[in-house]
């Protein structure tokens, strides 16, 4: 579930750029039973101490990728696909998803903070839906 890629991206007219893929869940498991959904909803619901566990499952999973990449950017553009197993609403996901994962860049080295001057564009798209294998698929770019 968890992957990433690594390329170079040339263009004529640009300098080389990295782009790198993964594939983010949508959501974590706080405890053995208990499924944390990664959407606004689900979080602003949420008692403090299970939006942390969330979190801190989400980095567990996310993080060691990161670090693997062993880059530090100093501007990106984040793009965010979502394939979901039924209809939804794209801000309630990826709002929660680019705030865990923004976190976990930062933690992993990857970026140095997650405000405007680094992250200068966020893209939220929307995919096919894929009851099979629901997934969120974020590229980095670097600008």
């Amino acid at each position: 579930m968890y992957q990433t890629s690594l390329l170079r991206w040339n263009t004529s007219q640009e300098r080389n750029r990295f782009l790198i893929k993964l594939i983010l869940p949508l959501y974590v498991m706080v405890s053995k039973k208990r499924k944390f959904w990664l959407n606004f909803n689900q979080y602003n619901a949420s008692h403090w101490t299970t939006r942390g566990a969330a979190k801190k499952a989400f980095n567990k999973k996310i993080v060691p990728i990161l670090v693997n990449i062993n880059k530090n950017f100093k501007q990106i553009k984040l793009i965010y696909t979502v394939y979901h197993y039924r209809s939804y609403d794209i801000n309630n996901v990826c709002s929660i998803i680019d705030k865990f994962f923004q976190d976990a860049m930062i933690e992993a080295g990857i970026i140095d903070d997650d405000n405007y001057k680094i992250n200068i564009e966020t893209l939220f798209t929307t995919g096919e839906l894929d009851s099979e294998n629901p997934r969120c698929e974020v590229q980095i770019m670097e600008v």
